[in-house]
């Protein structure tokens, strides 16, 4: 069985990360809204919605984060 100590560790690193987790899921809907009026405005003045070369530097940005 193991030690208290170890289970109430495991325990305070698991809330820690229901609160990243809650953190994340916030900034996540407000990145959507915020993508959501720039294609609003995009598409009010005619331009393309989407913007592959935009996209691809996001994607890296996310995965050279990822990655540290």
């Amino acid at each position: 069985m193991p030690e208290i100590s170890f289970i109430l560790r495991i325990e305070e690193l698991r809330r820690e990360i229901s609160a990243i987790d809650a953190e994340i899921v916030s900034l996540a809907g407000k990145r959507a809204a915020i993508a959501k009026e720039i294609g609003r405005l995009k598409a009010e003045a005619g331009l393309d919605v989407v913007d592959p070369k935009r996209e691809g530097e996001v994607k890296a940005a996310f995965r050279e984060g990822a990655a540290e």
